[in-house]
């Protein structure tokens, strides 16, 4: 039996670095909101404090710090899945509670199903992460060529390869569901880096210079 690496180690990190850090705050807090009726003493209470700040600092630094010196662009690529809804998301939300009861069958879904992707959304939602969409394209000759590149040399952390391509391709939808102003078109089959950086100096304002 092949093994399939759905995520990349990069995400994987962010992911358990993000879930756990959220985990320990949400216990210490609870715990600090309990304090009076768990009896607990104020020394305890200090160190529990103190513990709650530096558990903060690592649930909003550290899984960025991970994402951004692995492998960005596998990591990018996941992430940017969360941020893209299609006809079959809104399907399988619709049933969903239907399917739980085993009255309903659910679409098929990509990486992610769209339960994963509006928890994604509400987590950068209480974190007043902004979104902006980037949707990058090329011929499609161009395109089976560097997926044939990518499967050739191992690099290419989906398991789609280049034969899905054209089915991929054939159910794309364009996300009109975003504002024009949140989202842009990058043309990768011509120079694009300076595009990208255009596009990144526009968007610095809105995120503090970060």
């Amino acid at each position: 039996m092949q093994r399939i690496e759905r995520f990349c180690k990069t995400t994987r990190w962010f992911h358990w670095t993000f879930a756990l850090s959220f985990c320990s705050l949400a216990a210490s807090g609870t715990l600090l909101l309990c304090r009076a009726e768990l009896s607990i003493e104020p020394a305890d209470v200090a160190v529990l404090i103190e513990f709650h700040k530096i558990t903060a600092i690592v649930f909003l630094t550290a899984p960025w710090l991970i994402g951004l010196s692995g492998d960005r662009r596998a990591w990018l690529r996941d992430l940017s899945e969360t941020a893209r809804f299609t006809r079959d998301d809104l399907v399988w939300l619709v049933r969903q509670p239907l399917a739980m009861l085993g009255k309903a069958e659910l679409p098929a879904q990509d990486k992610l199903n769209a339960g994963q992707k509006l928890n994604a959304l509400a987590v950068a939602a209480e974190e007043h992460a902004t979104a902006f969409l980037v949707e990058t394209r090329c011929a499609a000759a161009i395109a089976r060529e560097r997926l044939t590149a990518r499967q050739r040399e191992g690099r290419d952390p989906s398991d789609a390869g280049p034969d899905f391509h054209a089915i991929s391709a054939q159910r794309f939808e364009t996300p009109r569901e975003w504002p024009r102003g949140a989202r842009a078109v990058v043309r990768t089959d011509a120079p694009w880096r300076g595009r990208v950086r255009d596009l990144a100096r526009r968007l610095a304002p809105r995120s503090g210079g970060r």
